[in-house]
């Protein structure tokens, strides 16, 4: 082969195999930090929750800090018919470990008038009407604040695990209840 040619040859190569790939990446970066990007994925976490928990969801922000790591700032759940605000949180946090999704809530604030209705909505959509192929979901809260007007309640390590198997759904949760300070 003559010099002439290899050296195309190498040109090539480093075309096909550096450059393109790395151009590519580049741009994929810069797309995923687009206005444009944050508002599809925005409706795909707002359709994915609303799915979820038969609520109506608004997001604030979303932030992809770790791969495969969702952070959704200033999620907003309201009654999906009256749109009143049913739970408000700071930051929610999602992640898929092995066979489960992970959800860390954090400051999330319920309105107490809405308690009773959030249990039997939670109920009907997650505890009745869940398919056999269910992925489980384990949400983990440090403090849920229960806000009502004398005074605001919290639970403190909250732990919830919501799962299907077969023809049958199972809800396990823990916390314990202190005074809010």
């Amino acid at each position: 082969m003559h010099e002439r040619t290899q050296r195309s040859l190498c040109r090539l190569a480093f075309i096909g195999l550096c450059l393109i790939p790395t151009l590519f990446s580049l741009g994929w970066i810069a797309y995923g930090r687009t206005d444009h990007h944050q508002t599809l994925s925005a409706e795909v976490w707002r359709e994915q929750l609303a799915d979820w928990s038969g609520l109506h969801c608004e997001i604030g922000g979303i932030r992809y800090p770790r791969p495969g790591e969702t952070v959704l700032e200033g999620v907003v759940l309201a009654d999906s018919e009256t749109r009143q605000t049913i739970a408000e949180l700071r930051l929610l946090v999602i992640e898929r470990q092995g066979n489960v999704w992970m959800a860390t809530a954090s400051q999330p604030t319920i309105h107490a008038d809405h308690v009773a209705s959030l249990i039997d909505l939670l109920h009907e959509r997650m505890l009745k009407r869940l398919p056999s192929n269910f992925t489980p979901i384990e949400v983990n809260v440090a403090e849920l604040t229960i806000a009502d007007e004398p005074a605001a309640r919290t639970l403190a390590d909250v732990r919830a695990v919501i799962e299907s198997g077969g023809n049958e759904s199972a809800y396990r949760s823990t916390f314990a209840w202190r005074a809010s300070r």
